[in-house]
């Protein structure tokens, strides 16, 4: 079976929207709203910094995330 692509700390993103790339790291994990805070190289228009992004949009929108999930 193949690695989770649910987004953990560690984890390279790569968003692409609207033809543009954005690339981050996962750098904190709130549970309580299942949601994954990125600190990126430039911010995407869709990020709001107060709420990250919920760890299943990144999992489900394979075509818009990919996860490059960190050696352990």
């Amino acid at each position: 079976m193949g690695r989770s692509r649910m987004a953990e700390v560690g984890d390279l993103i790569v968003q692409t929207y609207a033809s543009v790339s954005y690339t981050g790291v996962v750098y904190k994990y709130n549970p309580k709203r299942d949601s994954v805070y990125i600190a990126w190289t430039v911010k995407p228009d869709t990020y709001i910094e107060k709420y990250g992004y919920a760890r299943t949009n990144i999992h489900n929108l394979r075509g818009e995330f990919q996860v490059i999930k960190v050696e352990k």
